[in-house]
């Protein structure tokens, strides 16, 4: 179930990319979609109207009935089909029926989805707001639920990377304005109390910090009161700079590490959040 969930969240996306291409009005202009779909209602109902009449005009006069209108084809929209996809994207992200090797498949599939969504149409205006904000905010508390669920303690590394990836995206779009939200992500982010796990690999338990603790990073960046201690940042950023320095010095040569290497991917924002937050002055020497 896990990989048909996974080849389905590929060709939405990749639905999502082509629908720009297609139609600039399925992602740039939703009033002008909704106005489509409407005024094809009302040319149905019309035609439905135009029907009656003449049946009755038929019955009245004794003629043979009048052939029924041909149902026309309603235009279709990606972006208004966008909240639907994205409060199943949620559900899915937050799935607790089935066993836990494929929860977490299917968990992980969901918050990619949700990260797919978001980037594509989470810019869209909602046609009902007369202020133009953005067509997905009435699922702002269930994106933000997602996030959350994704980043409690014992999460796989699968949902860490996704969840990644969905936190930026809503960040971008802005469509979790609430401060309170992104800190109690952070402060959940940053929680290691997993480093017990005696089931995981020493690898998976790395990645798990750095991911953890990238996250809780890259919201601190954007919010400096989110409550996480500078320390973790500090202690992640000279890991990374152990890392680097080792392999300047390596027996054979300068060489880089890996560009997969899950702390060197988190060492950018936790580098900047170890020097921008409280504290980070001291580190700067170093």
């Amino acid at each position: 179930r896990g990989n048909r969930l996974a080849a389905a969240v590929r060709a939405a996306r990749c639905a999502l990319d082509e629908a720009d291409d297609v139609d600039a009005r399925q992602t740039r202009d939703v009033r002008a979609a909704r106005a489509a779909v409407d005024a094809a209602a009302k040319d149905a109902y019309k035609a439905a109207r135009r029907f009656e009449a003449e049946a009755k005009k038929a019955v009245l006069n004794k003629l043979p009935p009048p052939p029924p209108p041909v149902p026309e084809t309603r235009p279709d929209f990606a972006v208004l089909r966008a909240p639907a996809v994205v409060g199943a994207a949620c559900a899915q992200a937050g799935a607790t029926v089935g066993d836990d090797l494929g929860l977490d498949g299917v968990r992980a599939a969901g918050l990619r989805l949700l990260a797919a969504v978001v980037e594509t149409c989470g810019a869209a205006p909602d046609p009902d707001d007369p202020n133009g904000g953005p067509f997905l905010a009435p699922y702002a508390s269930q994106i933000s639920a997602a996030l959350r669920g994704a980043v409690a303690p014992g999460r796989p590394v699968a949902q860490l990377r996704a969840v990644v990836d969905a936190a930026d995206a809503a960040a971008r779009r802005g469509l979790v304005p609430d401060r309170k939200t992104w800190r109690r992500l952070a402060v959940l982010a940053a929680d290691l109390g997993e480093a017990d796990d005696r089931v995981a690999s020493r690898a998976a338990l790395e990645e798990r910090r750095c991911l953890r603790i990238g996250l809780a990073a890259r919201v601190a960046l954007r919010d400096p009161d989110a409550g996480v201690a500078n320390s973790l940042f500090l202690d992640l950023a000279r890991d990374g700079a152990a890392r680097l320095k080792a392999a300047r010095a390596a027996p054979f040569g300068p060489s880089k590490p890996p560009k997969d290497d899950p702390l060197v991917r988190a060492l950018p924002a936790v580098v900047a959040a170890a020097c921008a937050l409280k504290g980070g002055a001291e580190f700067l020497p170093d």
